[in-house]
């Protein structure tokens, strides 16, 4: 009876030490994959951390290359006033260049040097 007894409460014993040893086993696993999982993450990270250093990098080239269009454009600016007044001028004088060409060709001897001049 007491040997019976002892039995008895040794199986439950394995029992729970069985189901001890399954749970430790289940615990172990997601502790692998819990650990597997950090490991992806931390890549994950490095790899976020290298994308945003690529963006700034890049984010630099463009405020450097805007720079230069706002000082080119800058430039533009400021020489307009003079293209506009150079504009301003010529105009005239494209008539007075046309006038001039068709004084130029009524002078005499001017048929005589077209000859002489290769073509």
């Amino acid at each position: 009876m007491i040997g019976e007894e002892i039995a008895g409460i040794g199986r439950s014993v394995l029992d729970v030490a069985e189901r001890l040893d399954q749970r430790a086993a289940r615990v172990l696993e997601v502790g692998e994959k819990l650990d597997r999982r950090a490991d992806e993450m931390v890549e994950l990270g490095e790899r976020m951390a290298e994308l945003g250093a690529q963006m700034d990098a890049r984010g630099a080239e463009i405020v450097d290359r805007a720079t230069g269009v706002v000082q080119t454009g800058t430039e533009l600016i400021a020489v307009l006033p003079a293209l506009e007044r150079a504009i301003a001028m010529a105009t005239p004088l494209e008539g007075a260049i046309d006038r001039f060409r068709r004084l130029v060709d009524r002078l005499p001897g001017k048929a005589a040097r077209q000859r002489d001049e290769p073509s």
